[in-house]
């Protein structure tokens, strides 16, 4: 089990989450801890998804950036099926997978994730997560070669700018995890 696998196992332990909430057959073929019902993701990884989709959404961008696409995909649907996820933890699965799908030269499914984040925070009214999605839609939509990349760029532009923040940190995020 990788590091950051035991670290999101170990959250709900105490407080009536952890290991116990997904439960799952194994498959002889699947690795160590692993299962086939969960697509490969460690039943502990994906029942603290599940209780904590924020930490779900952060693991499926992980999962993403080490090309284990079917893995950032399983977690990013526990995250939107979660009962607690916020539109922000849906909107950051949702671009983990895009970034999936830009890692593995599937550009029509990397624009598809954009757009259900961009829907995701479009009507809420939220500045930051907006901007925040606008830059990850334009960064992604750029390293894809998408036709609306130019647009999305102008517009997460302006989205930082009516902010006065630079987005140095996610700005690097971006580069960092596109090809």
């Amino acid at each position: 089990m990788g590091t950051s696998a035991r670290v999101l196992a170990g959250v709900g332990e105490g407080d009536g989450g952890g290991a116990g909430d997904v439960e799952a057959a194994s498959d002889p073929t699947d690795g160590p801890g692993e299962s086939s019902e969960t697509g490969g993701v460690l039943p502990e990884l994906a029942a603290a998804a599940s209780r904590y989709p924020a930490l779900g959404a952060v693991a499926a961008l992980a999962e993403a950036v080490g090309d284990q696409p079917e893995r950032s995909e399983v977690l990013e649907r526990l995250v939107l099926a979660s009962q607690r996820a916020t539109y922000h933890d849906r909107a950051l699965a949702l671009l983990s997978v895009a970034v999936a799908a830009a890692r593995t030269d599937r550009p029509t499914d990397a624009i598809v994730a954009i757009e259900g984040a961009r829907a995701q925070v479009g009507a809420t009214g939220d500045r930051l997560a907006g901007a925040i999605v606008a830059l990850g839609s334009a960064q992604i939509a750029t390293s894809v070669g998408d036709d609306r990349a130019e647009d999305w760029v102008r517009s997460a532009e302006v989205a930082w700018e009516d902010l006065a923040v630079k987005p140095k940190g996610w700005r690097r995020l971006w580069r960092r995890v596109l090809p």
